[in-house]
């Protein structure tokens, strides 16, 4: 009879066991299946999982308390297994976040092995510290279940990857967490759940391995694996990504290229590189400002406008808009008729701060590692030179952001960039979009700023209004779209930005109404991370398909620069240029002298007006990939890099204090 039990015992552990990797594996294959296959809903598979989960869930849960019921009755060849595969866990972790957040249709198999060591490697430091294979267990899947939701939240919120800077911008993250749709997928919810009773399984186990045993065995597992590889030439010598980062994730693996871009965070000294052709470079240049001559109109007040998220969805393709609504008419209409065009921006669907940087700086993002943010890792080395040249002609420089002042670092970065203030945060009573401050409070607060400061002003201000997510329920659409898909974030981004439109409109109706000559520079941060879909539409293709040119598309938003003591004419003029040039580029359209880093740059623009993601504009308007660049444009970027690391040595940055004086 005792025979009959523990028959029935072992038959009822091994089946758990097994419909359990069953169902893993069919959650996960499902998961991997939706990202390279447009699948339309299938409500009959959908309802065969649910059931099938809850009859297994309910399974183990009454299996599980049963053995803890009555211990006696467990079998030691069922103990004997689940003590074993905890052996086992940093392989099934590997397949685990592969499923979850990679794709097995693009990995390269022959980077198995390395991924699987950086996994052990982990399990056993944890097991040498703590001396418990199972807490090491424990706190090996808990790290997994974090980096696995932390990949899957970031890829929706931003559409790049978890890169390592993301662990020093969770409080930036969790300042605009609100406005996104969180949400986890049913086959990860299911997989976690499982994992969840697996480790409480284990926990009821008895410890029939000695500990001496354990760590020899891992140790043996570790070595082993190594054994196949030469680890560091294959580390050195990883070649990432630079643009499409997610790309790396799906060809090395997830833990291979976590490892490498903590690697590459230091900047590295550039090839070649010396303060003596740093000086040489920056002295040569012979660019000539068109027009910039003391005798022509400073003005009094330069506002720059940095708009959350603007961008001319157009741009990439047709539109279907129900009625023919326009979403941008005041603001084409000023694009139109002054000096804009296009600027390539560092960054697509969020971190602003990489806007901003190449922006007020002049450096270029392309020559920092994937993902690398300088407003947090850099803050030390940051210096305006915009701005110290607007302090050398007597501006008062203010930055404004109507929402938290410290995301971003920017409540230490602003005095080392040479702002003179910053407003922010603690408005009193605000209107609020959503979940943001109305732009209205940005522009009435620098209606004041103009009204109350004596001299001159260069104020710079970031918007918040049109900040992601897009699906916040709540608000009323009145931009709807002609497709037998629907869009509803796309539909929000376009009503938001038609507020904008009216917005800007106000705005520069009041300023056409003080009696002060003031330059206004709009432009926006990056494109909206919306539906891919609804890109893969208006573009006719989806990313993967896309031409140098065509992919650049996705990093450029629109820009103008209106005065109110100017009207068209000559100075209606159409440019596209990289965002790295901007800065210097506003001064010489306010006619403010620019030497050094400024006119090294314009120099540079007159040469190579874009560079940009994935490639370069020459100036006959040709577009190179950068493994296919001429030698010409070759030596000119290798001669920027060497510029740029020397202006962000402590003998440069001390050069523009001595200016200041």
């Amino acid at each position: 009879m005792q025979n009959e039990k523990n028959k029935k015992e072992k038959f009822y552990s091994f089946s758990s066991l097994a419909i359990s990797i069953m169902l893993i594996i069919s959650h996960a294959w499902y998961l991997n299946y939706q990202k390279n296959n447009i699948m339309d809903f299938n409500y009959k598979f959908a309802i065969i999982r649910f059931l099938t989960t809850i009859i297994i869930f309910s399974f183990l849960f009454v299996k599980c308390k049963k053995n803890n019921a009555d211990s006696s009755k467990k079998t030691i060849y069922f103990e004997k297994i689940l003590e074993y595969s905890l052996y086992f866990i940093p392989i099934i972790l590997f397949f685990g976040i592969e499923f979850l957040v990679g794709n097995f249709k693009y990995f390269d198999w022959s980077n198995l092995v390395l991924n699987i060591i950086i996994y052990y490697a982990i399990y056993l430091i944890l097991y040498l510290i703590l001396n418990d294979l199972h807490l090491s267990a424990y706190i090996l899947s808990i790290l997994g279940m974090i980096l696995i939701l932390a990949q899957y939240f970031i890829l929706r919120f931003r559409g790049t990857p978890l890169l390592p800077l993301d662990f020093l911008m969770v409080n930036t993250a969790a300042t605009v967490a609100s406005s996104y749709k969180l949400y986890i997928d049913y086959s990860i919810f299911v997989i976690f759940l499982l994992l969840i009773l697996y480790l409480y399984k284990t926990r009821i186990v008895k410890k029939n391995i000695k500990q001496k045993k354990n760590k020899f065995i891992l140790f043996i597992v570790v070595v082993f694996f190594c054994s196949f590889i030469n680890i560091k030439s294959k580390i050195n010598f990883f070649e990432l990504n630079l643009f499409e980062t997610i790309n790396n994730y799906y060809k090395y693996g997830f833990a291979l290229t976590l490892v490498n871009e903590f690697k590459n965070l230091k900047i590295k000294m550039p090839i070649g590189y010396s303060d003596k052709i740093a000086k040489e470079s920056l002295n040569k240049s012979q660019y000539i400002v068109e027009g910039s001559k003391e005798s022509e109109i400073q003005p009094e007040n330069i506002i720059v406008i940095m708009s959350e998220a603007f961008a001319d969805l157009e741009n990439l393709g047709n539109i279907s808009i129900k009625d023919g609504i326009k979403i941008t008419p005041f603001i084409k209409s000023l694009i139109e008729n002054n000096t804009s065009g296009y600027v390539s921006v560092p960054t697509y669907g969020g971190v602003t701060a990489n806007s901003e940087y190449e922006f007020l700086t002049g450096n270029s993002l392309h020559f920092f590692p994937p993902g690398y943010v300088p407003y947090q890792l850099n803050t030390h080395k940051i210096k305006s030179n915009i701005i110290n040249t607007l302090k050398m002609y007597g501006y008062h420089c203010c930055a404004m952001h109507t929402y938290i002042g410290k995301n971003y670092n920017r409540n230490v970065v602003y005095p080392q960039l040479g702002f003179d203030e910053y407003i922010t945060d603690n408005y009193g009573d605000v209107e609020f979009i959503r979940t943001f401050p109305s732009d209205v409070l940005s522009y009435n607060i620098l209606i004041d700023k103009i009204k109350q400061t004596d001299g001159k002003l260069f104020s710079f201000l970031i918007t918040i209004q049109n900040h992601g997510g897009y699906a916040i329920d709540g608000y009323e659409n009145e931009v709807n779209l002609c497709y037998e898909q629907s869009y509803p974030q796309a539909e929000q981004y376009l009503s938001l930005l038609q507020l904008t439109d009216r917005q800007i409109k106000d705005f520069i109706e009041q300023l056409s109404k003080i009696d002060e000559n003031t330059m206004v520079v709009f432009f926006g941060d990056h494109l909206p991370l919306i539906e891919e879909s609804f890109y893969n539409t208006i573009m006719g293709k989806d990313r993967g398909s896309l031409s140098t040119f065509e992919y650049q598309k996705l990093y450029e938003t629109p820009f103008f620069i209106w005065k109110n003591y100017e009207n068209g004419g000559a100075k209606n003029k159409k440019k596209n240029l990289s965002l790295n040039y901007f800065g210097p580029y506003v001064l010489s359209e306010a006619n403010i002298p620019v030497d050094g880093y400024n006119k090294y740059l314009l120099d540079l623009m007159s040469k190579i007006p874009i560079i940009g993601q994935g490639g370069i504009q020459t100036s006959n308007g040709d577009w190179f990939n950068y493994e296919d660049i001429q030698e010409n444009e070759k030596q000119l970027l290798d001669q920027y890099e060497i510029v740029q690391y020397y202006t962000q040595t402590k003998e440069y940055r001390n050069s523009l204090l001595q200016n200041q004086k």
